[in-house]
């Protein structure tokens, strides 16, 4: 788990991707990463452009392709590699989400986890998505609490086994 939030550059994803290969993953077509896009710079906004764009600069540029969760009431202009955009709090935004990866026959779903991002009690519309998925999932810890109430655990520990890994 990575523990600061300083971008770590897109030479490190790149040989992050790599190490798939190396584990037998196919990375043939296509992979989605899941990130919330906020209005002022953060960590996480760092840390997802620097993966996409290693996953990019590796496997080209039609393969990957992004769904951020949005906050109630805002609006982002996104990059093209925004194919569809999450309502932070309407349920059926992720259940959407899951039916779009499946129809698309995504390799891989690269989730970024911190709580506050996906809407419902402690984010547990994120596994909406995640329980509809067809093909692997890895999940960024970004923040793994100390002391979780018994709502945030639940989460986490789904989140965890659905992953076929949790950095």
């Amino acid at each position: 788990m990575l523990s600061n939030k300083a971008s770590l550059g897109p030479d490190y994803w790149r040989g992050f991707a790599r190490g798939f290969e190396s584990q037998q993953l196919s990375l043939a077509h296509a992979y989605c990463v899941c990130w919330k896009l906020s209005a002022r710079e953060c960590g996480i906004a760092t840390f997802t452009t620097d993966l996409c764009t290693a996953l990019t600069t590796e496997y080209g540029e039609g393969r990957l392709f992004a769904i951020p969760v949005n906050e109630p009431d805002c609006k982002y202009n996104y990059p093209e590699q925004v194919r569809l955009e999450i309502a932070q709090e309407e349920i059926s935004s992720y259940e959407r989400a899951a039916d779009f990866l499946n129809f698309n026959g995504n390799d891989l779903v690269c989730l970024q986890h911190e709580y506050g991002i996906y809407g419902g009690r402690a984010g547990c519309y994120i596994l909406a998505l995640l329980r509809k998925l067809k093909m692997p999932l890895v999940t960024t810890l970004h923040t793994v609490l100390r002391e979780p109430d018994a709502s945030q655990r639940a989460v986490l520990d789904e989140i965890a086994q659905l992953s076929i890994v949790s950095l």
